[in-house]
Order: structure tokens, then sequence, then C-alpha cells
């Protein structure tokens, strides 16, 4: 089965207002001021206070999480691989997440508009150019929040009347995209689950180290997903996350602290399984432990 039957590219696009903007007048007062020279710098000043848009930044941040944490990476900047196997999570966590960005976008901050300008009144200190801000329905017109998917290209797509010859080279120069981008994939993958294992064998080996519940749930966390994104049916790959969850998803943070030599049975099973993981991990991968 092809990449294009298990798959579909997916790109998220979040928008606000600009909260930044060139003031020409305080550049000049301190070009001159300082005896600077014409291209010595410039002063941009923040327009709306911070918590203007701070639970609107906060709430996009988490959208780009479960992006990056649901996909796999594509050649092309902005799209990555969306496996029909997480879609429907996806697509569900995206919707969530964008009628909480619509919501706050109208009550945060446009409700409080009034609020916002003059708070920014009070912060510029009799600099404030009310030329600078934007009324309200231009405004609006800047918050965005949406997720656009396309089917996966193949060769099998070319449809321009071209010689013979020239069809069959952008043909395999297709086939050779796709078989990086899946061979890119698959090594983002492997990585996933080696990173986090690696990093709690490192804190195995330190005595003082300090267990936090994260270190396992970010284990345990690729672990389930590694079922779903793993597009080329990778059998060593499937076989070592399920064998590492089942190994340390029950490790006790607090137990690791109070009893060595629990810790230092934790630390053997990681480096046992990591060096059986490198024996079938990909070449780049492998050499980035190294």
């Amino acid at each position: 089965m092809q990449i294009q039957d298990k798959a579909l590219l997916v790109k998220l696009a979040i928008g606000m207002p600009g909260n930044g903007r060139k003031d020409k007048t305080i550049t000049a007062e301190v070009t001159a001021n300082h005896r600077l020279q014409a291209n010595a710098g410039r002063w941009n000043k923040t327009l709306y206070p911070v918590a203007a848009f701070l639970p609107l930044t906060e709430l996009a941040g988490s959208a780009r999480t479960l992006h990056y944490r649901d996909t796999l990476p594509w050649l092309d900047e902005g799209f990555r691989i969306l496996p029909v196997l997480m879609f429907e999570e996806y697509t569900k966590g995206m919707r969530k997440i964008r009628n909480q960005f619509e919501e706050l976008s109208e009550s945060h901050f446009l409700g409080q508009l009034t609020k916002w300008e003059n708070e920014a009144m009070a912060m510029h200190n009799g600099t404030f150019n009310e030329k600078d801000y934007l009324p309200e329905h231009k405004l609006r017109k800047k918050f965005k929040f949406s997720t656009e998917c396309i089917p996966i290209p193949s060769s099998a797509d070319f449809r321009v009347k071209i010689s013979s010859d020239e069809m069959a080279a952008l043909q395999t120069g297709m086939d050779n995209r796709l078989e990086q981008a899946t061979r890119d994939a698959q090594a983002d993958l492997w990585r996933r689950l080696v990173e986090p294992l690696e990093h709690l064998m490192d804190k195995l080996k330190l005595p003082d180290a300090t267990f936090r519940d994260s270190l396992i749930g970010n284990l345990r966390d690729i672990c389930q997903l590694i079922p779903k994104l793993n597009l080329t049916g990778d059998r060593h790959l499937a076989d070592f996350a399920a064998q590492v969850e089942r190994q340390f998803s029950g490790l006790q943070p607090q137990r690791l602290r109070d009893f060595p030599s629990e810790r230092n049975a934790a630390k053997m099973d990681a480096q046992s399984i990591m060096a059986k993981m490198a024996d079938y991990m990909p070449a780049e991968v492998k050499g980035e432990q190294e």
C-alpha cells in the first residue's frame, strides 16, 4: 500500500493582528540625541499590552503542539503528513482549539478593545499615535485559524503534454521525493521514541536527578502514538514502542528517587533496549546518537 492511501497533507495557519510598529519620531529623536548614524537602529514599539494577546498566543501554541505531535514532516514548508488513523483525533482537537480561538478573539480582545487602547495610551506616555491602531472591523479580519488538507501527490498525477522522456524524468523525480519524504517521516518517528528514552536513561545515571511525572508521561505518549503514525508499518519500530511502554510506563518517579536499586534496574533496561534499537533505527538517527 502506498503512502497516498494511508495519509494526506495538512497545513495549519494562524493569524493575529501585528503588535509592533516602527516609530519614526522616536527613532529620529534617539538618533539625534546620541549622535548616531542614520542606519544605527530603529525604535519598534509594542502597540498593545502583552495581556491583550496572551491567551490567544497560548492557544496558538497549543495548536502548533498538537499539529506537530499528530503529524510527520513533509518535503514542502508548511505542510505535514497526517496519517488517516490520526485524522479524526487531529481534526477534533483542532476544532476545539479553533472554537476557543474565535471566541477569545471576540470576547477577550475585540470586546475589550477600548480597554486595551487606553492601556496602550498610558503605556506610551504621550507618544501614543491613534493612526497606528486599526478600527475594530479591520482588526477582526486579522484573526485567522484554519487547517488545509490536500492529497499527497504521486507521479501518476502529471497530466501535462510533454515528451515521454521528460515525463519519465518528472515522474522519477516525484517518486524519489516521495521515497525521501517517507524515509524522513519514519526517521522522525524513530527520533520521537529514541530521544525521550535517551533522556530517561541519562536521568537514571544521576543519583540526585529530579524525576518528574512528565519524564515517564512523554515516553508513554509517543509509544501510544507510534501505531497510528507508523506509515510504513515498520515492525521493529512498533515492537520497540510496545516494549518500551511495557517496560517503563509503570515507573513511579518517587520510587526512582527513593530506591537506588529500582533506578539502577531501570537504567540497565533502558541501556539494553537502546542497544537493541541501534541495530534497526535509520542510519541518520543512529548517527545522531553517536
